[in-house]
């Protein structure tokens, strides 16, 4: 069986997904690193972000976040926070 390899082995994970992500319309947290991190990093990239406590989240949007970084950590994610971004 191959090894399966969980969010917080990969340091840059949460980095790449966030730059993935920057310019779509909606903004994600994932629970990867921890929310200390995840909160320090939205500061980095001077994103706002709203908490929302809705698991229905987690197979709205993060299935579109796994096919970036690959359906082994799918299970993994556990989104955070989203925000609809305004254009411009």
């Amino acid at each position: 069986m191959p090894h399966r390899r969980r969010a917080s082995d990969s340091p840059n994970l949460i980095v790449s997904v966030l730059e993935y992500l920057k310019d779509r319309p909606f903004v994600i947290i994932v629970e990867a690193l921890g929310l200390a991190l995840a909160h320090a990093l939205f500061k980095f990239l001077v994103l706002d972000f709203v908490v929302y406590h809705g698991r229905m989240l987690l197979y709205t949007i993060a299935l579109e976040v796994s096919v970036f970084i690959g359906p082994a950590y799918h299970h993994n994610l556990v989104v955070l926070a989203v925000e609809n971004r305004p254009d411009g």
